[in-house]
């Protein structure tokens, strides 16, 4: 399965060499952009990615205040966020909004290969899943069981079901 995946900044040339650095993962789909902060939520809503590189100065709502509101709204399905920055003052900040990981700019290769590279890792052990209109995050751990029932299946986490149509 492909990871989904955002590409937030403000400058077109950063979103353009990005999006050429990151087409050489096949573990990758990219599946749109963003300008600023605020269409960044907007465009998470519509296209559900599962990784959003986010830079952190934009117009109208900055790249942290943009990962504090994914983890509000989201919660445990908020997707990954890696910051692609400029300021490597913000590192902090960054992994306390739970930062996958922190690209200072301009990225290089063989630190971009790292990241996805977390990524992957960190993707192996988790299942998005849509239960009704929502999409859900499910460690692999906290599975218990899955059954078929007529053309559902049925998610048994932490002692609840998850009714799926897929």
């Amino acid at each position: 399965m492909k990871l989904k995946t955002l590409i937030v900044d403000d400058e077109s040339l950063a979103r353009d060499r990005l999006r050429r650095m990151l087409a050489e993962f096949s573990d990758l789909e990219f599946v749109g952009e963003a300008t600023t902060g605020t269409q960044a939520l907007i465009r998470v809503r519509e296209l559900k990615p599962d990784l959003v590189f986010l830079d952190i100065e934009m117009p109208e709502l900055d790249g942290l205040s943009v990962a504090q509101a994914l983890l509000q709204e989201f919660g445990d399905a908020a997707p990954w966020v890696v910051f692609a920055t400029a300021f490597d003052q913000h590192a902090v900040e960054a992994f306390e909004r739970e930062a996958l990981d922190y690209l200072l700019k301009p990225v290089s290769a063989e630190r971009l290969k790292k990241t996805i590279a977390r990524v992957t890792q960190q993707s192996s052990g988790r299942l998005t899943v849509k239960v009704g209109a929502r999409y859900t995050i499910v460690e692999l751990s906290r599975l218990t069981m899955i059954l078929a029932q007529d053309h559902y299946a049925v998610l048994h986490v932490d002692g609840k079901e998850l009714l799926l149509d897929d």
